[in-house]
């Protein structure tokens, strides 16, 4: 059980906080020295959800990468706009601990 709790608190809080300096805080930040802004968030977005492929899942993978892709893009849009990377912490916190909650839940 503390294992599992573990693990719970790192994929809603942890990997979150890490994800969003490495992908917001730093590549988006470097590619915005060579493009424009849309382009920065499109490309990182573009890594971001590639980062997360897997083929183990197989044709599932499409919709999880497309929804990842999204976020992704979502968050770069929030980053931009607030100038903080709190914001998309935030998001991409709530985003995985819904995703738990939707694999140990509901199925």
């Amino acid at each position: 059980p503390w294992l599992f709790a573990v693990n719970l608190f790192a994929i809603s809080f942890v990997v979150p906080f890490i994800e969003e300096l490495l992908f917001r805080g730093y590549l988006q930040e470097i590619l915005l020295k060579k493009f424009s802004a849309i382009k920065s968030i499109a490309l990182t977005a573009l890594l971001f959800s590639l980062f997360h492929f897997s083929p183990s899942q197989g044709i599932n993978n499409i919709l999880i990468l497309t929804s990842l892709f999204l976020l992704a893009c979502l968050l770069g849009y929030l980053k931009e706009r607030q100038r903080s990377l709190l914001p998309c912490i935030a998001l991409h916190s709530t985003f995985n601990a819904i995703s738990l909650v939707q694999i140990f839940v509901i199925q």
